[in-house]
């Protein structure tokens, strides 16, 4: 069981530590201000792995979440009656899925918009 445990850390710490990556790496090759060009009424922007980097970065948090849930088991849906989640656990279980899609929107939007 102990090892069992150890590995499932080392999972979701290993995915977890990619996607921190993954959007640290975006955040550093976003297009900054000065390396935009006009050209007569346009903006031209250079190319940059910023937005693929950001989408999977989300990707990666995304699976990690997932495979967190499956680990640990969902908050009600697959534990049987009378298990040791609570109510607290549930409702932090609902409102951190509601941040982590919220964010992704905002991240989404910013880097498509702007």
């Amino acid at each position: 069981m102990k090892g069992k445990v150890v590995a499932m850390s080392a999972i979701v710490a290993v995915l977890g530590i990619i996607s921190a990556v993954a959007g640290f790496v975006a955040e550093a090759t976003k297009v900054k201000l000065s390396e935009v060009r006009i050209e007569q009424f346009s903006c031209v922007y250079p190319s940059s792995p910023a937005l693929g980097l950001g989408i999977l970065a989300a990707i990666f948090a995304l699976i990690t979440r997932i495979v967190l849930l499956v680990l640990v088991g969902c908050c009600c849906c697959c534990r049987p009656r009378g298990s040791t989640s609570t109510p607290v656990s549930t409702v932090f279980n609902i409102l951190s899925w509601y941040v982590n899609k919220q964010l992704i929107i905002k991240n989404l939007e910013h880097n498509i918009i702007i």
